[in-house]
């Protein structure tokens, strides 16, 4: 496990310890225990209990792993099916904006190469044609060298 997870599972611990046991009591014995295991133990767990949870300066992932507790353990039936629903609408989202921005990737680099090959073709058809001497030309060049004609 990463060590920004067992710090993550070490806030959820200070969080959970400084909540009413009635909501604890929802909680599953085997999370607790299994947060408790995972835990970074020597992470100094910061937590203002004068201040709400959303004021609470924790990490990305805690705030991820008590949404979880919360959808699946503390919330109603009814919340658990929309935060799902929520859920699976926002990861087809994501997956949706990662084709978009696939499919554009792809278009850019084509489109890329086609100027890339515009230019060589484009080089190619500036560069001048120097043909070399037909062997005929060459005689009659050099007979008109010896005789100093031009």
């Amino acid at each position: 496990m990463k060590k920004d997870d067992r710090e993550a599972l070490a806030e959820v611990n200070g969080i959970l310890e400084n909540t009413e046991e009635q909501v604890r009591n929802k909680i599953p014995k085997n999370f607790t225990k299994f947060v408790k295991e995972n835990m970074d133990e020597t992470y100094e767990v910061k937590i203002d209990r004068n201040k709400s949870l959303v004021e609470q300066n924790i990490k990305k992932e805690t705030k991820e792993i008590l949404a979880l507790i919360y959808r699946d353990y503390l919330c109603s039936k009814e919340e658990r099916e929309t935060l799902i629903l929520q859920e699976q609408k926002e990861m087809e989202k994501k997956q949706q904006e990662q084709c978009n921005i696939n499919f554009y990737e792809i278009a850019k680099k084509r489109k890329q190469k086609r100027n890339r090959k515009n230019l060589a073709t484009e080089k190619e058809a500036t560069l001048i044609n120097i043909s070399e001497e037909k062997w005929h030309q060459k005689i009659r060049n050099k007979i008109l060298k010896i005789f100093s004609i031009k």
